[in-house]
């Protein structure tokens, strides 16, 4: 369902029920109260309609289930952050590269394989 799903995650907070569609995707029936909090506080972000598009790049259900709200200025906190986010490494004064969402550094082959990825993911599902 999701990278961030912890043993807390209370899953009925937002997923009502999980079915195999007929080109044997998951397909998730989100919960009203779900679905009214992504459309009053994300849509008006300038998200994907879709709560659960690989190219929002956030994990919505999570960042609900914990009551986590976005910023005034928009801003999700990274621990939801996707690990296909485009902000995920960032370089730095020395050269080398942050991992904004874990952080430490990381290797730059890390970084290319990352957003080789990323780019075969937004191949997959249409561009952003």
């Amino acid at each position: 369902m999701s990278e961030n799903l912890g043993k807390d995650f209370n899953a009925r907070k937002v997923v009502q029920s999980v079915a195999l569609a007929p080109d044997k995707k998951i397909q998730f029936v989100l919960t009203d109260e779900f679905n009214a909090w992504y459309a009053d506080k994300i849509l008006p972000l300038g998200f994907s309609q879709n709560p659960v598009d690989p190219l929002n790049y956030y994990d919505f259900m999570v960042l609900y289930a914990d009551e986590v709200e976005p910023g005034e200025n928009g801003a999700i906190p990274v621990k939801y952050m996707h690990d296909l986010h485009p902000d995920r490494f960032k370089l730095n004064e020395h050269l080398s590269w942050d991992d904004t969402k874990n952080g430490g550094t990381v290797a730059e082959r890390t970084v290319i394989i990352q957003r080789r990825a990323r780019e075969m993911s937004e191949a997959n599902h249409g561009s952003a």
